[in-house]
Parts: C-alpha cells; structure tokens; sequence
C-alpha cells in the first residue's frame, strides 16, 4: 500500500501503482484505502467501470468509513465520466451529506451541472464551494465562465 502510494505520487507511473494496491488488496481484501486509491487509478488511466466496482466494494466494506466523502466524490466523478449524471448527482450530495463543508464535491457538482446543462444550479455550487475553500481562484473563474454560458 505504501508503495503504491509513493508511485502513485510521482504520478508517472499508473501501472505500478496499481500493481502495488492490488497486492494489497490480495493481503487484506478489506483494505479500504487501498481500494479507493486502486479505484482513482484506475480512474486516471480510463478504466471507469473498474473504478466504480472498487468504489462500491470499499462502501460496502465499510460504509460509515470516517472518510467515506471521498470516496463518494470519486465515486462522482467516476460516473460523471461515464456520463451516468444523476448517479454522479446522488454521489455528491451523500459526499455532501456526510461532510457539509466538503469543497470538492461541492466543486465537482458544479461541473457536473455545467455538464448537464444546469448553469443556475452550477452557479449555486460553486457559491458553496467558495464559503469551504481557501484557494478561490480556479471557482471564482469557473463562476465567470458559466455566467458568461448564461
């Protein structure tokens, strides 16, 4: 897993990381960190069936894991990428539900209102994001660009 995440890191190297949190997972199939960052990778490289089938098995593992908005979050973005929106909605709000201040996932349901079309309700995420991040930039000129679609 350490190594995995050391490789993950460097961000050249996919495949290896995750060779590295499949062997984790080998050892201890109930490794939830393990599955999510196997997830992201998996994410990253294309593979977004293979991601959301190990997001789900890390929520079932545990589904009150203490950071279980992430997952949901990645999750999120997972579906957005396969183009499955209200699935992708439903896993943002339960981020959001589970940690109110949460500005990633706030952020990413922003895109994806963009995405479907939904520019008012963009608008209104990304105003939530702002009251929970510290580097504003990138909303703020997100927030342009949709008022600019408006």
């Amino acid at each position: 897993y350490n190594l995995g995440l050391l490789i993950d890191n460097d961000g050249t190297r996919p495949q290896e990381a995750e060779f590295a949190y499949r062997s984790a997972i080998a050892l201890r199939p109930d490794f939830v960190n393990a599955r999510n960052n196997l997830a992201s990778i998996l994410s990253f490289q294309g593979k977004h069936r293979e991601a959301e089938q190990e997001y789900r098995i890390a929520l079932d593992i545990q589904p009150d894991y203490r950071a279980a908005e992430r997952i949901y979050n990645n999750l999120g973005i997972t579906l957005a990428a396969l183009e499955r929106y209200q699935e992708a909605h439903t896993a943002y709000d339960e981020a959001i539900r589970r940690k109110t201040g949460f500005a990633d996932a706030w952020f990413n349901k922003a895109l994806l209102f963009e995405k479907m079309g939904r520019l008012p309700d963009a608008v209104k995420c990304y105003e939530q994001a702002l009251q929970h991040i510290e580097r504003k930039a990138s909303v703020y000129n997100n927030i342009g660009v949709v008022y600019h679609k408006l």
